[in-house]
């Protein structure tokens, strides 16, 4: 009977934790649509299937996190109430990060700025196996100034590199659909001098 009990109140606790992690994920992504979609020049390009692996990740390690709590919660109250406010913190980085994966590339032409998902490639091992450096990234966007702009290079069919004095920064998508929509709304900016190379194209 108390076996029953046991496993009744870690499957509301599991169902209890993905409701909430829904609800804050809503919030976070309605909050950043405000902020970022308000105005009818700023452009959404939304590649569903760039997202889902880095969603897959993060679902994966909050259920892995959820049934640890839910194991410890059944071994020491005290400790599982020690460590819930860094879960909750953990959970709430997580819903922030599923808000801003969920907003994708966005071009807004009344500021001239371009934002986007930023790359992973400045973390190192460590920063993955802490887990948080890599939901911080997660839940901040990368941008340049349109106009800042120099040239755009494409690689590897679904890859574009925006460069300029700023150095180089790269947007990945999963088809040449979606890049090239992001090429067309860069450079068709008014008073854009953004040259595209060719040289790096592949199939």
């Amino acid at each position: 009977m108390a076996t029953t009990k046991k496993k009744q109140n870690d499957e509301l606790l599991m169902y209890g934790a993905a409701a909430l992690l829904m609800v804050l994920a809503l919030v976070h992504y309605f909050r950043l649509r405000q902020k970022y979609l308000t105005n009818e020049n700023a452009h959404q390009i939304f590649d569903f299937k760039a997202m889902l692996p880095k969603l897959l990740t993060i679902g994966t390690g909050l259920l892995m996190t959820i049934i640890l709590m839910a194991q410890l919660k059944g071994y020491s109250e005290v400790l599982f109430w020690l460590t819930l406010p860094l879960c909750v913190y953990a959970a709430n980085l997580a819903a922030k990060a599923q808000a801003y994966m969920l907003l994708g590339v966005v071009i807004d032409y009344n500021t001239g700025i371009v934002h986007f998902p930023p790359n992973l490639e400045r973390l190192g091992l460590f920063d993955y196996l802490k887990v948080i450096p890599v939901l911080k990234v997660w839940t901040a966007l990368d941008s340049v100034e349109i106009d800042k702009i120099e040239r755009i290079t494409r690689q590897a069919g679904k890859s574009l590199f925006m460069i300029g004095k700023f150095g180089s920064r790269r947007i990945t998508f999963t088809d040449k659909g979606k890049r090239d929509e992001c090429i067309y709304w860069l450079t068709s900016f008014e008073g854009n001098h953004i040259g595209l190379a060719n040289e790096m194209e592949f199939s």
